[in-house]
């Protein structure tokens, strides 16, 4: 298999189609814009490599988001509730905001990150029906407590999106874990 064709089953899902890769573009340029125009609301003297740095944070998340939601995409794959457990803490998107944005502290990365961690275990432990529901309540939960902790009303997409993204699309998917 061709390097390319490797990169795009990690990225995409190993059964994605071009409609399915096209929707992911989709969403990952939707929401670096959004992300960038609403973290520009609350900085606006937000520097060039902040704002690259802000996008392409964003961009990952809610492409990876769009893609970690499509079954079809992913059909078939096993996952480890281990290797779900690494692959969550491997998303460092919230320190790296934590380190160019003012408005965002290391603790609100932390708690972020801690969060998405314990939610996909709680999500990855329960029954294969109780999962989605488990996941969007562990989603909205988290998103509530973060955004008030941090209060920023700009950065309340970075919960939301990384939660959703590998607690509710990534953890829940209906496939299940081994």
């Amino acid at each position: 298999m061709r390097w390319s064709s490797r990169a795009s089953a990690a990225l995409f899902g190993p059964a994605a189609t071009r409609t399915d890769r096209a929707g992911v573009l989709a969403a990952a340029i939707t929401g670096a814009v959004l992300a960038l125009a609403l973290t520009f609301r609350a900085e606006p003297s937000l520097d060039a490599f902040a704002a690259a740095v802000t996008s392409l944070v964003a961009f990952d998340l809610f492409g990876g988001l769009w893609s970690n939601a499509q079954d079809q995409a992913w059909r078939g794959v096993r996952r480890s509730r281990r290797g779900m457990g690494l692959f969550a803490a491997s998303h460092p998107h919230a320190f790296v905001l934590a380190w160019v944005l003012a408005e965002y502290r290391l603790i609100d990365a932390l708690l972020l990150w801690a969060t998405t961690i314990l939610g996909v275990a709680a999500v990855t432990a329960a029954a294969p029906g109780r999962r989605s529901a488990l996941a969007l309540t562990i989603c909205a939960a988290g998103v509530g407590l973060l955004v008030w902790i941090n209060g920023s009303p700009a950065l309340a997409w970075l919960p939301a999106a990384c939660l959703l993204k590998l607690v509710a699309a990534y953890a829940a998917r209906p496939d299940e874990p081994t």
